[in-house]
């Protein structure tokens, strides 16, 4: 094992994908820390000498990286030297690890944050570990975590002993989803039909079929589906560090499937930038809702728009919502700023 503290200067790379957070128990849940926030300047990092599997045995809230329910892993984001690895979900007792299944070898997109879409069941109380090359980084230190490492790349169904690693823990986040019918597909994203394992294409709307009395006469009307009830945008509000604008996203219960579509928001009104004056469009991001959930979209600010937030302010915007299966809509809203952080 290696340690060194290399210095590395991470640009903050804004999340193209939704981040849902969980208002119903079956909704999208993602486990593990937050990558697209770099580690500091410095930060020692681990390197194998060997290929190992990092795991994180113990972290804080909303860095830990176990299931709280059954479901099947969609997608993957983790921080490291390394774009070829593979998906190890374990278990954990004492200081041996249990590996129980493993996803096919995937090559993540390249940058510092490195990402890939996955098809792997978990169920609750399991945990999730990336397979790493020799002799490249893939552990950081982060305080208050305990990791420990499996210096070989052990077989499903074995159990191996692990060796201490202090508070380095793979920086990895994994977005689990439900699977009500169980057919290894995750309900929000691969599959259109949830309560059929038979199939994941639309499910089959059966025909309305009318009789018409009379004497000899029987006649079959098939009526089209009606539109569903589209989703509605909740009220915008500003993190602490506006470096985000949550929007929460309403489903309605009644519609036959997820909710899906994009929410941006612009300046309502033409604001000075440079020699001219414009409308700036903040952000945007695309969403997926389950029916009768309300998962939060998170728009992810650039420097410049946050340039435009005042703290301690107020700005009229025009926050817009475009369903994918309906009309758009959009309406005046006022974000007020939170104050400069002392």
């Amino acid at each position: 094992m290696l340690t060194s503290p290399r210095a590395r200067t991470f640009a903050l790379t804004c999340a193209a994908a939704l981040a849902l957070i969980p208002s119903a128990a079956d909704a999208a849940v993602r486990i593990g820390p937050d990558v697209t926030i770099p580690p500091p300047s410095n930060t020692p990092v681990v390197a194998c000498l060997n290929a190992c599997v990092p795991v994180a045995f113990s972290a804080p809230a909303g860095v830990e990286l176990t299931a709280p329910s059954d479901g099947v892993i969609t997608a993957v984001e983790y921080r490291g030297d390394f774009a070829t690895t593979k998906l190890r979900i374990i278990k954990t007792s004492g200081s041996d690890v249990t590996f129980i299944r493993t996803g096919p070898a995937r090559t993540a997109t390249d940058g510092p944050i490195r990402s890939f879409a996955e098809r792997l069941p978990i169920r609750a109380g399991e945990r999730v570990a990336l397979e790493a090359p020799a002799n490249k980084a893939s552990a950081f230190s982060l305080t208050g975590t305990t990791g420990r490492l499996v210096n070989t790349i052990p077989a499903d169904d074995t159990t191996q002993a692990s060796s201490p690693l202090g508070a380095f823990v793979p920086y990895v986040s994994a977005l689990i989803e439900p699977d009500v019918d169980r057919d290894g597909y995750g309900d929000e994203t691969q599959d259109q039909c949830p309560k059929d394992p038979t199939t994941q294409a639309p499910c089959t709307v059966a025909p309305v079929i009318v009789e018409i009395p009379g004497p000899t006469i029987t006649q079959t009307v098939v009526t089209a589906a009606a539109t569903p009830p589209g989703p509605v945008a909740g009220t915008p509000a500003v993190a602490k560090n506006r470096r985000s604008i949550s929007v929460p996203v309403i489903c309605p219960p009644s519609r036959p499937t997820p909710c899906t579509g994009t929410i941006s928001i612009a300046t309502a009104s033409a604001v000075k930038v440079g020699a001219t004056r414009v409308a700036v469009e903040l952000g945007s991001v695309g969403f997926t809702a389950r029916p009768g959930s309300t998962p939060t979209a998170r728009i992810a600010l650039s420097a410049g728009a946050r340039a435009l937030l005042t703290p301690g302010k107020k700005l009229a915007i025009t926050l817009s919502l475009r369903p994918a299966d309906g009309p758009a809509t959009s309406r005046r809203e006022v974000l007020r700023l939170p104050k400069k952080r002392g």
